[in-house]
Order: C-alpha cells, then structure tokens, then sequence
C-alpha cells in the first residue's frame, strides 16, 4: 500500500453569493472572483527546512499519479499540497502552521494522537474517517476555503468562529491521522471544486495548464520536480525509520569505527535517474562510491552505502558524503542535475 496520506474532507460547505442586487436590476448575476494571494502556511524556508513532497493530482481518481506539471509528484486521489517538516525532532521543536488568507474559523478537530502509525493502525484511521487528523478548516468568503490536516496534537490555538489574519498561527505541524511522516496537508476548495494553488485551475482541468498561481509572488515558491530532503554520515547501519524520527548525524565518530557509511533520502525519483553516493576523505580524495540507476518510479527512496573498516582506522579529519542525481535529457525535457552534500567529523575521543 501507499504510505502516502489520503485526505477526507469533512463537512465542506460552499459559499453561494446573493443574487439580491442582480435581481433587482432584472439583469443575470455575474460573479466576479478575484485571484486569492496565499502565503506559505508553515513558518520555514521551503528547500531549505520544509519541502513539498506532493502536488495535487489532476484528473482525480484515474487510477493515474499525475500532478499539474504532467509529473508523477502526487498520487492519485490526492486533493492537495503536502508541506513535509525534516523528522520527528522538528515536530517536538515546533513548526507553526499559518493561515495562508484572511478568514473565519469554520471548523476545528484536535486530539488525535501523533504516532508512527503501523499498517493496523492506518487502517483503523481509515475505518474511524478521521484521515486529516487534527485540523482547520477557514472559511475566507467568496466561496474559498481552506483546510490544514495532521497537525500536532493539543497545538491548535484558534477556534471556531474566530478571525484570523493572513500569517496567524493556527497551531504547528504533527504526525496525525493516516500518514508515515511529519507534514502538513493544505488542501484548497473553491465553490466546492479542489483547486491547485500552482496552476489555479480545478484539478479536474488537464496537466500543462495554467490560469494564474495563487501564491504570493515574494514567496518564490516553484514546482521541484525532485526533492533531495537529507543526506549523510554514520559508522552504524543507517534505518530510515530511526532516521524519520530524528535525522540528526552523530557529531563525531572515532577512528576505529567498525564502518562509514553514507546514506541520502530523496522523494520523486524517476526511473532511469542516475544516483550517486560518494564519500571524500578528509584530503578530498574518493574514500567510497556507488552509482545507481533508478529502476521505477518511487515518491519516496531511501539509500546508503559505505564501508567495513575491518581493522584498518580512519584517518582523522573530516570526511563528506555527496550525493547527486542526474536525470537524462529526454524529447522534451533538458538534463536536470540536483546534489547534497553533509559532513562528519572522525576524531579519536
């Protein structure tokens, strides 16, 4: 099954305008909606700490992963935009979730648990229809809505009913409802329509159209068609489970460490992408590498590579693990090339 959440939206009314001055004019009602200018709703840099890791899926429910850009970044039903925070730390830090618009609570759910949920679990959630997890739903007028799933237990601060201002903070990011890592689900509804905020257009219009984006242009916010969330080093076996949790590298190891190995977790790869993972003595000289080409398409990939040292000790220093991903030009795209590097420091304690 896909880890991916699915988002039920819940209770989702449309705003149906008064038709009272037109019919006194004797005259047809035209309504005149204007392009909404949304912020980022999460207090991050996204590609920087946040990322997003799913675009809405266009043509919902045909069995096809296509997002607005004609790409596989989505899955298929998925009716919004999917914000991922680093790992579990960053969610018992707190990330801020933030109304993108000016609005009026409509609705709020709060105690959900945040859990890495197993698959029993997920299917609990599903029978419960308690998918979004703790959530807001504002109400911005004009027959606009928007609506924050899976955020944090006990940190929603607004209220139904209540005002809220562009940038208010409506609670911070969690880990509830269906879904396997950290992220908020910011999901668009316009006269009861799912609305892409990178094109727009509802997404049952057809990829490679645009109307106009609905993000505030100061945001700089564009489509990645791959994300390189988190590369690095460590002298254990790395498990991407432990690493959700907490991504943080050791900040040294010792010399006679048994292994150094290097590891990268990536979300959008293609198939026939060119992966590389290579780790650099402390002299810059190539201590380890692996090439790999990308058999399937994967939202989410997770690799290491590296080392047994055997009784040989490291050198110390610091060594640095890069990882790149080419993916090859092809009829109607250019070659694209994307690369993260991190560091570790080996030093006799």
């Amino acid at each position: 099954m896909k880890y991916l959440p699915i988002l039920i939206l819940f209770g989702l009314l449309s705003f149906i305008p008064s038709e009272s001055f037109a019919q006194e004019r004797n005259q047809p009602f035209i309504k005149i909606t204007r392009t909404p200018e949304l912020s980022f709703p999460l207090n991050c840099t996204p590609t920087q700490d946040c990322w997003v890791i799913n675009y809405v899926d266009i043509g919902p429910d045909d069995g096809d992963d296509i997002d607005h850009t004609c790409g596989p970044r989505t899955y298929d039903g998925h009716k919004g935009t999917d914000i991922a925070i680093l790992d579990g730390m960053a969610i018992k830090i707190g990330v801020p979730v933030l109304a993108v618009k000016d609005g009026t609570v409509k609705r709020v759910r709060d105690g959900e648990p945040d859990k890495w949920a197993s698959e029993d679990d997920l299917e609990e959630i599903k029978e419960m229809r308690k998918e979004c997890g703790n959530a807001v739903l504002i109400d911005h007028g004009d027959g606009l809505e928007t609506i924050y799933c899976h955020m944090r237990k006990g940190s929603i601060t607004v209220k139904p009913r209540q005002k809220v201002k562009q940038g208010d903070k409506l609670g911070k990011v969690g880990l509830s409802g269906y879904t396997q890592f950290p992220h908020i689900h910011l999901g668009i509804i316009r006269d009861g329509k799912i609305i892409d905020p990178y094109t727009g257009l509802s997404h049952e219009a057809e990829c490679g159209q645009k109307k106009q984006a609905w993000w505030k242009k100061d945001i700089g916010l564009t489509y990645q068609p791959l994300t390189l969330m988190a590369t690095g080093l460590t002298n254990t076996v790395p498990e991407l489970n432990n690493l959700l949790k907490d991504m943080a590298p050791p900040k040294s190891i010792p010399p006679n460490s048994e292994a150094l190995l290097g590891w990268a977790l990536l979300y959008g790869v293609q198939e026939d992408d060119q992966i590389t993972l290579e780790i650099f003595d402390p002299n810059n000289r190539s201590f380890h590498r692996q090439d790999i080409t990308q058999d399937s398409n994967r939202a989410r990939q997770f690799y290491y590579t590296g080392r047994n040292l055997k009784e040989k000790p490291l050198s110390e220093g610091v060594y640095t693990i890069k990882t790149t991903v080419l993916r090859p030009a092809t009829a109607d795209k250019i070659e694209q090339k994307w690369s993260k590097t991190d560091n570790l420091l080996v030093i006799q304690p």
